[in-house]
């Protein structure tokens, strides 16, 4: 297993204050300890849609922003995104890696959304 990481229910959850994601494909920082207080209207609106994701807009840059409760963790993400996840993440703890090659990641993303689509459609008819 990853350090810092647990599994539940078929998916992984990361359980640090700040962590340095898998492998040399992430090298970005989070902070997970950074305590942002909810505003009346926020409140509001999560209380209105228990368990679900509030959208948010931020009226000065425009961005938009989801917010999620914390716990349970939320099934934000299709199964098999999730499988594919454990996967790669059982391939580094396995030593399974290869260079980074955006190239061949996107040739093999089309193919499998090629396929995907394919499946879907000699299912439906």
């Amino acid at each position: 297993m990853l350090a810092g990481w647990r599994r539940e229910a078929g998916a992984q959850w990361f359980h640090a204050g700040k962590c340095e994601l898998a492998s040399g494909f992430f090298r970005r920082r989070y902070n997970y300890s950074m305590e942002i207080h909810l505003t009346d209207e926020i409140r509001h609106a999560l209380a209105q849609n228990p368990g679900e994701p509030v959208y948010i807009r931020d009226d000065e840059s425009q961005k938009h922003y989801v917010l999620l409760e914390a716990t349970p963790p939320p099934k934000v993400l299709p199964d098999w995104i999730r499988a594919a996840i454990d996967e790669g993440a059982q391939a580094i703890e396995e030593g399974r890696v290869s260079e980074w090659n955006p190239e061949e990641v996107i040739r093999r993303g089309r193919e499998r959304l090629a396929k995907r689509m394919r499946d879907q459609c000699n299912g439906a008819s």
